[in-house]
């Protein structure tokens, strides 16, 4: 233990020299072997999830020097970061998310410069447009910001469901908006945080019930951190009381298709097709297991979902990674305090491309120590980024304005 110590503590020094120099340091491996159900899982790389060793630190700290000094040394760099703050500073509107119907019309969120918070806009194949949400109605009924979490489009464009919270809560309820009128259809359905998450929420062909993740009632003594255990799918009949709702999958609730109390499940429907997909997922975990069944089925009993694959059969991109293998460039880009997906993931990945590649070709690790998962980012982080990510790209495609100099 030791010897190890004085190795890690030996490495920081090299890596806080290496940073310096503009080096590109490796991180020494240190296998630590695991046992899963029968077969034996290598890390080499186990260290670097101590994110708080300060060899960890000066390692990740070293990488990022030397992507910022990579990239940031290109001749054409600092032009392009002016012209991406140039032209972020200069718009007059912020589009955010964008759907799209089947037939050409488009579900938008846009901001201008003189609206604080972002709305719901409709804009039809012939380029009329009209606006469907402003969260500021809600704020002028309760005295509180509101905002657009998440919509859907029902498949003929009749009615969208909008997830709206209070407050930066990002605790939605769920809003189902008529187009035509602009009128809230029936009771909002409180508890839909995550309705919009991963498959998100997706409606019957015919446009008059969808398929939505709820959270749990409160219960009495239960501890902060089963807020979002047992998740129940429910279909929801436009119109009716949430009350009235189907169960649909979550914990219990179907043999065939068994979910834990700390996963989710959701049903996506595909345009045109006879047959749903069920997809259960374990928050941020790669991994998901498939189910599919005759998309008339379900919600009745017995529903006869048939397995497509299990957790066990996908392996995550980590573990793909592969000694002697000419790897492409690659660019990991990660706010070194991201509370949602841990830093490790991307160290880890990098120190391991890093040792497999043979291609020559760089792998940058670009950490921000000022940034988390982006959410609380400045805008001059957002354009470095942007920049970043552009002049990576233009001295991988052969720019001459972005090749490094010789050394």
């Amino acid at each position: 233990m030791a010897s190890k110590q004085h190795a890690l503590a030996a490495f920081a020094v090299l890596a806080a020299l290496s940073a310096s120099a503009q080096s590109l340091p490796a991180f020494p491996p240190a296998n630590v072997a695991d046992s899963f159900f029968g077969t034996v899982v290598d890390d080499p790389y186990r260290a670097l999830e101590n994110t708080g060793d300060p060899a960890v630190q000066a390692w990740m700290k070293a990488q990022a020097a030397h992507a910022h000094g990579t990239l940031r040394s290109l001749s054409g760099y600092a032009r392009l970061l002016d012209r991406v703050a140039e032209l972020d500073n200069a718009r007059d509107a912020v589009v955010g998310e964008i759907k799209r119907n089947a037939d050409g019309t488009l579900f938008f969120t846009r901001r201008s410069a003189r609206d604080n918070t972002f709305k719901l806009f409709r804009r039809s194949p012939s380029g009329a447009e009209s606006q469907l949400v402003d969260p500021d109605d809600w704020q002028r009924e309760t005295g509180k910001p509101h905002a657009i979490n998440y919509f859907f489009p029902s498949p003929d464009g009749r009615l969208v469901a909008v997830g709206v919270s209070a407050a930066g809560s990002e605790d939605a309820s769920l809003h189902v908006i008529e187009t035509a009128t602009r009128k809230r259809v029936g009771e909002p359905i409180d508890r839909a945080e995550y309705a919009g998450a991963y498959a998100g929420i997706h409606w019957m062909p015919d446009g008059r019930s969808f398929f939505h993740l709820r959270l749990r009632a409160p219960l009495p003594g239960a501890a902060a951190n089963e807020r979002y255990h047992d998740m129940t799918l429910w279909r929801h009949t436009v119109g009716q009381s949430p009350k009235g709702d189907l169960r649909i999958l979550g914990p219990n609730l179907s043999p065939r298709v068994p979910v834990a109390p700390t996963e989710q499940a959701f049903v996506v429907v595909t345009p045109g097709s006879k047959y749903a997909v069920a997809m259960v997922v374990a928050d941020v975990q790669r991994e998901v297991s498939l189910y599919a069944a005759p998309l008339a089925s379900v919600g009745r009993p017995g529903t006869p979902w048939t397995r497509i694959c299990g957790v066990e059969d996908k392996v995550t991109a980590f573990t793909h990674v592969k000694p002697g293998t000419a790897y492409p460039a690659v660019l990991l880009v990660h706010g070194a305090n991201d509370p949602r997906v841990a830093v490790w993931h991307s160290t880890k990945t990098a120190a391991r491309l890093q040792a497999a590649t043979t291609s020559g070709k760089p792998v940058l690790l670009d950490l921000d120590f000022d940034s988390g998962h982006g959410i609380g980012d400045t805008k001059t982080q957002r354009q470095r980024q942007v920049a970043d990510t552009y002049a990576f790209l233009l001295w991988q495609a052969g720019h001459p304005d972005f090749q490094p100099k010789a050394r």
